[in-house]
């Protein structure tokens, strides 16, 4: 991850959990009535903790432990370091590679889709942070596997080289 998300994430995270606490203060003290002030305070905890500052831990847990986001290798490629429990996927298995590109109002992102062999039983992650990789990427890409490149710390061509390297031909443009 680029030294520039890896300090985002970590103002970031703690910044919403002090906010977290801070305004279900504010909420609790506003007087709204018991049910009000638990609901809103639910509402907020769900809402920043469940969506910023628990993967925002999770991910900041992981930098810490020195857990590389994607790992491509001689076998294949690993989100994360453990091969035998983290979303991977082996060359053999790779039937191709398209070029994507994720669009948002604010920036675009360009990934690498794999596409598995049809009738490959590849196994499933059996950590937390694989499986939400596998449906994060599945939810934006229709595929378990993709390589965002948006926090990548390599160059876009020299990923792009490695893994034709390893497939032995080209990555196709989708």
């Amino acid at each position: 991850m680029r030294r520039s998300w890896r300090a985002l994430v970590t103002i970031a995270v703690p910044a919403f959990a002090v906010l977290i606490v801070v305004a279900s203060g504010v909420i609790l003290a506003a007087g709204r009535g018991p049910l009000g002030g638990i609901l809103g305070v639910a509402f907020l905890a769900a809402v920043l903790g469940g969506l910023i500052v628990v993967p925002g831990t999770v991910v900041l847990t992981r930098l810490a432990r020195g857990v590389p986001d994607v790992r491509i290798d001689t076998q294949g490629i690993v989100w994360g370091s453990d091969r035998s429990r983290d979303l991977a996927i082996d060359w053999s298995d790779v039937e191709a590679v398209v070029i994507g590109r994720q669009k948002t109002q604010y920036m675009t992102d360009r990934l690498f889709v794999i596409r598995p062999r049809a009738g490959r039983t590849i196994p499933r992650p059996r950590t937390v942070y694989g499986r939400l990789m596998a449906i994060a990427n599945r939810m934006t890409t229709r595929s378990r596997f993709a390589i965002s490149t948006m926090t990548t710390d390599q160059p876009w061509d020299e990923i792009r080289a490695t893994i034709e390297a390893h497939l032995g031909r080209r990555v196709e443009d989708g």
